[in-house]
């Protein structure tokens, strides 16, 4: 893997709301079934774990994919727009669109900054499909695998789900 101008791993180095001098404390790992798995997916260490985890690279292109359901006629959250937004600023563009052209291109023929541009203008058009997703309950959840160990405490899911950016609904 590449380094930047510091000589610090990039992707060690990603973050999106950090303020500067704050040390991160939090890890969130979300765990989903896979329509395409991640491509080369990038190793981290944390607390002496090696934890395999999507590239900012292939998950943009994800989040572009869902995007385009808005081009579709279906509804999206605010958030992903800012995702997009956010994750643009620290991709390497080259390989996001060789990823783009490798999972998506044979539904959607056109590069990754075309797709969420057109999501962009939908999203213009047809305000009524970006909201906060009323019927969306997270509560009550009780995860029967999660178990706390030295250094990793389980965080309350309220405060996952705020930190998120989801607003809460029941």
């Amino acid at each position: 893997m590449d380094l930047n101008e510091s000589g610090s791993n990039p992707v060690l180095s990603r973050s999106f709301r950090r303020e500067e001098g704050v040390p991160q404390t939090k890890v969130t790992i979300d765990v989903f079934d896979y329509y395409y798995s991640p491509v080369d997916p990038e190793e981290v260490q944390i607390n002496g774990l090696t934890l395999k985890i999507r590239s900012a690279e292939d998950q943009l292109t994800k989040t572009a994919y869902d995007l385009m359901k808005i081009t579709k006629g279906k509804n999206l959250y605010p958030k992903e727009f800012d995702s997009a937004d956010q994750l643009l600023q620290i991709v390497d563009l080259e390989r996001v669109d060789a990823i783009w052209r490798m999972k998506y291109a044979s539904l959607y023929p056109f590069p990754l900054a075309e797709a969420i541009h057109r999501a962009k203008e939908e999203a213009t058009r047809h305000p009524e499909r970006v909201f906060e997703f009323h019927n969306r309950r997270t509560e009550p959840f009780v995860c029967l695998e999660c178990t706390e160990v030295p250094g990793f405490p389980i965080t309350p899911k309220e405060e996952v789900i705020k930190t998120l950016g989801y607003v809460h609904k029941i």
